[in-house]
């Protein structure tokens, strides 16, 4: 390479970095709308009982924080442990979200409250990207871990969603729905993908158990749910695997 040639790289290099460094932080935000749920999964804060604030956000204060983060953010997640459609005013935040500049808004649900109200004005937001924890491919193995939910009803509601974005010829949100690979599920992996798969659903992801969620402390009596096949753990000291795959 000539002197030339690498003094040009090194200029180039110089402005990328220079580029990276003037950039507004942060670019992605995550604001928990609602915290609370309408499910005990035992090794979550909210089915623990370990979260005492119970809350919904309201508006204006979702609009306050919306007004001082648009500045630079550009990617939003509106959950965290609660979950969010619980929220009354969802579909109103996502299209303030939406005005301010907000290019990618995301939503992970358990999928009970998903009406078809809701579905429709979901799909007329501009949401981006949304995903539903199922864990299962029967009620029998979907209410061990999902406590209080109705399989029949999520998987009602979620294909309804799936089957009004396709006749309303809406390109999003991507929807996806999401299976934590544990003990006593692990058998339906292959089940769950299909039945998925058949519906008509973007994306089906399978993911590894998360035994801290809780805390450190309940991590012991949360390790009881990691399945027996190791290629869907975590954890290095257990096995050095993947976080999680994705089938779209």
């Amino acid at each position: 390479m000539s002197v030339k040639k690498h003094k040009q790289l090194l200029a180039k290099n110089r402005d990328e970095q220079q580029n990276i460094l003037n950039l507004k932080m942060p670019l992605r935000a995550r604001i928990e709308i609602c915290r609370f749920c309408n499910l005990k999964c035992p090794s979550c804060p909210i089915g623990r009982e370990k979260i005492k604030n119970k809350k919904v956000m309201s508006y204006d204060d979702f609009k306050i924080i919306i007004d001082k983060i648009k500045v630079s953010v550009e990617e939003l997640s509106l959950f965290n442990y609660g979950e969010p459609l619980l929220n009354p005013n969802i579909v109103k935040m996502i299209k303030y979200a939406k005005k301010n500049g907000m290019k990618i808004i995301n939503l992970h649900s358990n999928g009970l409250q998903l009406d078809k109200k809701l579905s429709n004005e979901l799909i007329k937001s501009e949401i981006d990207y949304i995903s539903f924890s199922i864990d299962g491919a029967s009620n029998e193995t979907y209410k061990k871990y999902r406590i209080g939910g109705d399989f029949e009803k999520v998987v009602r509601n979620v294909s309804y969603f799936i089957d009004l974005k396709r006749k309303l010829k809406f390109k999003k949100p991507v929807i996806a729905v999401q299976f934590i690979v544990m003990k006593h599920n692990q058998h339906e992996i292959k089940r769950f993908t299909k039945m998925w798969k058949d519906i008509g659903v973007d994306e089906v992801i399978i993911k590894t158990f998360n035994a801290y969620m809780s805390g450190y402390e309940d991590r012991r009596s949360n390790l009881k749910y990691l399945p027996k096949d190791s290629n869907y753990i975590r954890y290095s000291e257990l096995r050095n695997s993947i976080f999680c795959f994705c089938y779209s």
